[in-house]
């Protein structure tokens, strides 16, 4: 693996609670979501509304993320930002057409 992938997997797990695969790895996503029981059972509680999206937001950024919470595969927090962007787009007025 060339040093520029390493930094750059590495910067991205500074940002986001998620546990990158090397290059030569990624298609090897591991779990997703639904490996996460506990995560389930807390977004299904909030679904849909903006407590829902501020509890992905914990799960997904590293910074609101509590420091005992372990990084998701990234199967898991791919699951979680298609999760955030339907929440997002729900809580969208809805227009006439």
């Amino acid at each position: 693996m060339s040093v520029g992938n390493d930094f750059i997997r590495l910067r991205c797990q500074q940002h986001f609670n998620v546990q990158l695969p090397e290059l030569a790895d990624y298609q090897q996503e591991g779990r997703d979501l639904a490996a996460y029981p506990e995560v389930l059972t807390t977004l299904t509680r909030l679904w849909p509304g903006e407590q829902a999206q501020a509890f992905m937001d914990r799960c997904i950024f590293r910074k609101a993320a509590p420091q005992t919470q372990a990084a998701f595969d990234l199967a898991a927090c791919r699951d979680l930002l298609t999760l955030h962007a339907l929440a997002e787009e729900l809580a969208l007025p809805m227009t006439a057409p």
